[in-house]
């Protein structure tokens, strides 16, 4: 029997050759396509383990705290922490932090927003004018740009800067016998005249914002005097500035957000005291200390001076908020010095000279961080610059934003109103000046705490707390783990807005949309300056904010929570940290979320339009979304079992095709062996034996030939699934032989004389070669079934593969990890595609090219008859046709059906790959057909006529 095989196979050449081949297309695709799918597996899964843990494992924010969108799409905001203000008790800390399974329990206490005051000089000489030149007067126009530039505030502030030539003579320094307005004398035309006058009972009428608020004209308008190379004075201060060049102070106002952190808790979490870059790290639970103050008993004697509550605070070292203040400086002329002259009160000189707009002569600005720089650094208390204060002074807290779901990852941020006497600084109000973007569209409510800065009789403390800058930290340096399982920190990371669509990236050149000096803008900076829980109660404590007795009674905004012991990807992990997240709940009712496994998702958010010229946009916002990690296992799971059982059963489909082609082909031999008496079996045995010896062959030559195609494709193979490419190659040779063998064993005598092709039942007129085409294959139904099953399976697995391939990509896309992973394993994808397409094209051109074999004489009758070539292909090419379209749409919806079985979805889109597909396979059936047409073109016509005598 062994020799008869060897015999066969070599004396059917050919036919050997053709199965060999397809063989070893078939084995070789299977052993590198299932490499593939453990390749994308293997990818998914390290990468995940990689990025699965993030900086804490489980958030937990005051109940009620998750908006709607979070709630219902598995997200968690990426800037939570700005607007919450409180809602945790400590005592419920506390049970976190003692429960069983937390490792880490690190709270973050909003306190509230502090404004922080600098003064940037700049230098006015070269506009000054040179000794000689006598009195002009230089206005200078502060506005502020912000927002990427996209929005102008104008009227920050307003400098009037008067020059002479001529003595100006100061008030007295001890402020004795001072008229009212008060101000520096120069002899002007033999007048004494008061230059930059002040008047004191402009402030009498306090609680008038049209005086008093943060952006009157009183607050925000500013003279100055100067003789040149001599002496300057401000209005209404009584000492020279300390230069004697011609400068401007321009003032800010920079509101700083204050938390309250566990300093032990923040650097095993995220390593803060690593990021500290001067200065010493906040003690653990470091608290506020009394230090003796300057301030008298509050009670009207002269008793010994108020001790004060100087907390700790670790300050960054960089600002997030852009921006700068756009200074232009025009020369004013004649008109500014007669008004200037003139001896005008103030209540009427500052809209004679606000009135007068002059000739612009130059302009400058000054950055954002240029004015964070001047804030007072790591230095002893009370040696900042005059009009700098080191006490928190007033508080402010911001609400969240109001979010409206739009749609899936899509929100609306919804305009608010602003009150303006929330803005109102209790003391102090010349000196703590809002910057003036806070007059645009505000997306936040504000809420004053005005501090209690009167002591009682015999209280030993003064209320309102000062800080001691006792170190400071970058907060870039802070680890926020894996950026691709990056989860919110926003006590150290602004929120990251980018353009959603072409009009925004246009609109901020590619940029973002960084945080301003607005407390009420949507885009907000982390704190500023950190203290300690310990120290918080120097804030809380009664009446140095009285308004504040809410946060005082659950004073801490989020509890970022680490697991006790690794966490990973597994099953056991994952249960581990759920049980911690469940007893956190069951034990406080806060609201828990689960963040391990979560990545970085881009979240539509659409901005209303501002007042000063920044458009509507629609931004992303790096929001988490949860669970990516564990949806990425579960989709590549289910993609590795469905790509590894398409593959087997189109290798399998495709070998048992060549088998049956093979059988179909030696129909005439088969019936003269059972004519000479050769059993079903020993005709079952020799099929069956020449398909598993030529899968060997193919094996043999399928495992050489893996290993540079997978290397190639960065597939990763191993030497024994090299290997294995034997034995599969055998295993599915025989079992795609089993039913072409059985048919090959039921043959009968006659099967020698009996035609290939069945006779129709009554004989029919044939008007068009499409209607002989299609006749042609009516007559042999099977040769044309197995050409449309053969076309089908290829398109069916090629929309399986681009369905399962877009769910899972579909359950990964969106996320930074997702993203990540997609990019990697997308080649693999391809390697898998352009195998299967290989496979159907192979199978449709064997099933053609038997078709032309199988039919040669009719041809060769056919061309005799007179028909041309072309008619002869155009017969071929409907047939062929006929097949393509019949098994594309037939594969498309098959494929349509079994992805949205196998993949636990109907993803979007499906339908148009299932579409791409039968497109494709359309294509492939028109390409094969170059095989059969070239076939047929070479009949030798004269000897098949001579056979079929």
């Amino acid at each position: 029997m062994l020799r008869m095989i060897r015999s066969q196979l070599v004396h059917r050449a050919s036919r050997t050759l053709a199965l060999f081949l397809g063989m070893l297309v078939a084995t070789t695709a299977f052993t590198v396509l299932t490499g593939a799918s453990d390749t994308s597996r293997l990818v998914v899964r390290g990468e995940v383990a990689k990025n699965f843990r993030p900086a804490y494992d489980i958030l937990v924010r005051p109940s009620g705290a998750a908006t709607k969108l979070e709630q219902t799409q598995g997200l968690v905001r990426e800037s939570y922490l700005s607007g919450q203000s409180g809602g945790i008790t400590m005592a419920q800390y506390e049970r976190i932090k003692a429960l069983e399974g937390v490792d880490i329990a690190a709270p973050a206490a909003i306190i509230g927003y502090a404004m922080q005051i600098v003064h940037v000089p700049v230098d006015l000489s070269r506009y000054a004018g040179a000794p000689g030149s006598g009195r002009k007067v230089l206005r200078v126009d502060v506005a502020r740009k912000v927002d990427s530039g996209l929005t102008t505030v104008p009227g920050e502030h307003t400098f009037f800067v008067y020059v002479t030539d001529d003595k100006i003579t100061l008030v007295p320094a001890d402020g004795q016998g001072l008229p009212n307005p008060y101000g520096p004398t120069e002899v002007v035309g033999g007048k004494k005249v008061t230059l930059c006058p002040w008047d004191s009972t402009e402030t009498t009428t306090a609680g008038d914002s049209v005086i008093n608020g943060p952006f009157s004209e009183y607050v925000r308008t500013e003279t100055t005097c100067w003789q040149r190379g001599k002496v300057g004075v401000v209005q209404g201060r009584l000492n020279p500035e300390k230069g004697k060049d011609v400068t401007v102070q321009i003032p800010l106002s920079l509101p700083y957000l204050v938390a309250a952190v566990d300093p032990a808790a923040e650097a095993e979490l995220v390593g803060l005291d690593g990021a500290v870059t001067e200065g010493r790290y906040l003690e653990d639970a470091e608290p506020w200390k009394a230090v003796a103050g300057p301030f008298g008993d509050g009670g009207g004697t002269d008793g010994p001076s108020l001790q004060e509550k100087q907390v700790p605070i670790l300050m960054a070292s960089r600002t997030f908020a852009t921006g700068s203040d756009e200074i232009t400086v025009s020369d004013l002329g004649a008109a500014g010095v007669t008004a200037m002259t003139k001896n005008l009160p103030p209540a009427e000189l500052r809209p004679a000279l606000l009135a007068q707009k002059g000739r612009e002569i130059g302009s400058t600005s000054i950055t954002g961080q240029q004015a964070f720089e001047r804030l007072p650094g790591i230095e002893p208390p009370g040696t900042q610059t005059e009009g700098e204060f080191d006490y928190f002074g007033d508080l402010w807290t911001a609400s969240p934003p109001t979010i409206t779901p739009k749609g899936p990852r899509s929100v609306a941020v919804q305009a608010k109103q602003l009150d303006p006497t929330t803005l109102d600084y209790s003391s102090f109000s010349s000196l703590f000046q809002p910057l003036s973007e806070t007059l645009d569209v505000p997306f936040r409510d504000l809420e004053h705490h005005g501090g209690n800065n009167q002591g009682k009789k015999g209280d030993p403390f003064f209320k309102i707390p000062r800080w001691e800058v006792v170190g400071r930290f970058d907060p870039l340096k802070v680890d926020q783990g894996k950026d691709l399982a990056a989860v919110p920190l926003s006590l150290y990371r602004p929120s990251s807005l980018t353009g959603a669509d072409a009009a925004a990236l246009a609109a901020l050149k590619d940029g973002t949309l960084a945080p301003n000096g607005s407390m009420l803008g949507y885009a907000q900076e982390p704190p500023m300056m950190l203290t300690s829980i310990a120290a918080m109660d120097a804030f809380t404590a009664k009446d140095a904010y009285p308004t504040m007795a809410k946060a005082a009674k659950a004073p801490i905004g989020s509890i970022r929570v680490r697991v006790d012991g690794v966490v990973g990807i597994d099953p056991i992990s994952r249960e581990r940290v759920r049980k911690v997240a469940q007893s956190i709940t069951d034990s406080t009712g806060l609201d828990v979320d689960i963040v391990v496994g979560s990545s970085p998702t881009p979240v539509e958010v659409a901005l209303p339009a501002g007042k000063f010229g920044r458009p509507a946009l629609n931004l992303d916002e790096g929001w988490v979304l949860k669970g990516v990690g564990v949806a990425l296992l579960q989709a590549v799971d289910r993609k590795s079992m469905v790509l590894f059982g398409l593959i087997l059963v189109v290798c399998s489909l495709f070998l048992a095709n060549a088998a049956s082609a093979a059988v179909r082909s030696r129909r005439t031999e088969l019936g003269v062996l059972a004519a000479l008496g050769w059993s079903r079996r020993m005709v079952f045995r020799a099929v069956l034996g020449e398909l598993a010896l030529t899968g060997l062959l193919a094996g043999l030559a399928g495992a050489a030939l893996s290993w540079p195609i997978a290397a190639l494709a960065g597939i990763q193979l191993s030497p024994w699934r090299a290997l294995l490419a034997i034995p599969a190659a055998v295993v599915l040779a025989v079992l795609a032989g089993l039913w072409p063998a059985r048919v090959a064993a039921r043959s009968h005598p006659a099967d020698a004389v009996r035609p290939h092709v069945t006779a129709p039942k009554r004989p029919t007129r044939l008007r068009s070669l499409r209607g002989m085409a299609w006749s042609n294959l009516r007559r042999v139904p099977g040769r044309a079934l197995l050409g449309v099953v053969s076309l089908a399976v290829g398109v069916a697995a090629l929309t399986v593969l681009l369905g399962i391939t877009q769910a899972f990509r579909g359950a990964a896309v969106g996320t930074l990890l997702g993203d990540a992973i997609t990019l990697q394993v997308r080649g693999v994808d391809y390697v898998a595609v352009i195998a299967t397409i290989a496979l159907g094209a192979l199978a449709t051109a064997d099933v053609l090219y038997l078709g032309v074999r199988e039919r040669a004489g009719e041809y060769s009758t056919l061309r005799a008859l007179g028909w041309t070539e072309r008619a002869l292909s155009r017969v071929v090419t409907w047939e062929g046709l006929t097949i393509g379209v019949l098994g594309a749409l037939t594969g498309a919806a098959i494929g349509v059906a079994v992805t949205a079985v196998f993949a636990a979805d109907l993803p979007p889109g499906l339908v148009t790959a299932g579409a791409v597909a039968a497109g494709i396979g359309i294509l492939v059936t028109l390409l094969a057909l170059l095989v059969p047409v070239t076939a047929m073109r070479r009949l030798p016509t004269a000897a098949l006529l001579a056979e079929e005598e």
